[in-house]
């Protein structure tokens, strides 16, 4: 289907030709899919084993793999690491997800009873990608093309505009997920998690160093006075333990049952990744990479960059954290200065999402060549 599209597009014909013969091919491929006019070879979803298929930890969610499983318990051919499973996604009227409905293309030819779901192939196959494709053509949005292939255009079009917009945001919120928090202590001695920008909601929302985490708030909080020093040194004090424990170097098994750790490199690889010495199976990966501590710094900076959190509040919000930050006093002083901290002292040192032009193309040209 995406050839096809792709040669529509990439033809001389005016655009209200392509547009027409476009839509025209696309209610014929759902005509022929509905009527099973369309081979199982062409339906077919290939992906390969990089490992044998009992050496899986999420066997339920591959469904290449539970493919695999199923044809090795019942005999026959065996198929192990680097074989190609070629599978197709059935109705087989027990109402699991589509994952674990996965059949061989042979077991769905031999059996009376397994239905292609057509409609799978419709939302999740054909869909997405006649939609990325069609995209910049005018009138031909994703709306247009669910129309086409006989989805509800109302799913798709309803979420077009803000997509986007909601996306950044999700995967802002997303990323931070798994980083720890900041860790704290109130005036009072209470200790404080700061997971967020803000704690509370509505009239009761504020600064999450700005107030006290007991039920019943001690009237003191955080960031009192002179204890802006405190939260400095906490804050340094918790990302250089981050960094420390990167430059550890652990490796880690990613079977969940073998127990390998080490910080030595193993000397047999697998696909690039280092073999694990105990299970002699899976593959290794870093403990803590790069990337979880370029995250954690930046999760630090989202906590308290004050001023661009603030423009996700909607007026009464921003109105009652102004309020609470001018009773609080130097409070914003204080913010801006740990955000300096962690931007210059250690973000800026970060060089994970940097890249190095002079790096990448020193000794493609001599040094008077530019």
């Amino acid at each position: 289907a995406g050839k096809a599209i792709i040669d529509i597009i990439m033809s001389d014909k005016s655009e209200d030709n392509r547009l027409s013969q476009i839509q025209e091919h696309l209610e014929g491929l759902r005509v022929a899919l509905l009527d099973g006019k369309v081979a199982l070879k062409d339906l077919a979803i290939t992906k390969s084993l990089t490992k044998d298929p009992a050496d899986y930890p999420d066997k339920k969610s591959l469904p290449h793999v539970q493919v695999a499983m199923r044809l090795n318990s019942a005999g026959g051919k065996k198929l192990r690491a680097g074989d190609t499973v070629a599978y197709v996604i059935c109705d087989d009227g027990s109402g699991l997800a589509a994952t674990q409905r996965a059949y061989h293309v042979d077991e769905v030819k031999e059996s009376s009873t397994l239905k292609v779901d057509t409609q799978y192939y419709l939302a999740q196959q054909l869909h997405p990608v006649v939609s990325r494709l069609c995209d910049p053509i005018d009138g031909m949005d994703s709306a247009r093309v669910a129309a086409c292939i006989g989805l509800d255009p109302s799913q798709y079009k309803s979420r077009a505009p803000v997509e986007a917009a909601e996306d950044a945001e999700a995967r802002e919120e997303d990323r931070f997920l798994a980083c720890a928090p900041l860790a704290v202590k109130c005036a009072c001695g209470e200790a404080v998690e700061v997971d967020a920008p803000y704690k509370g909601a509505g009239k009761d929302i504020a600064p999450s160093l700005l107030v006290c985490p007991r039920a019943k708030p001690c009237g003191s909080y955080p960031l009192e006075g002179s204890r802006k020093s405190y939260v400095l040194k906490q804050v340094t004090k918790q990302l250089r333990q981050f960094i420390k424990k990167y430059y550890a170097g652990w490796l880690v098994c990613e079977d969940p049952g073998c127990s390998g750790r080490t910080r030595y490199l193993p000397l047999q690889f697998q696909r690039a990744f280092p073999v694990c010495p105990t299970c002699r199976k899976a593959i290794m990966y870093s403990e803590y990479s790069d990337s979880q501590l370029y995250t954690q710094i930046q999760f630090f900076q989202h906590l308290v960059d004050f001023r661009k959190t603030q423009a996700k509040l909607n007026q009464d919000e921003l109105t009652y954290v102004r309020n609470k930050m001018s009773a609080c006093h130097n409070s914003s002083t204080a913010y801006d200065e740990m955000k300096d901290l962690v931007e210059h002292k250690f973000n800026r040192n970060n060089g994970y999402a940097t890249v190095s032009l002079d790096r990448i193309f020193q000794g493609l040209y001599s040094a008077g060549a530019i």
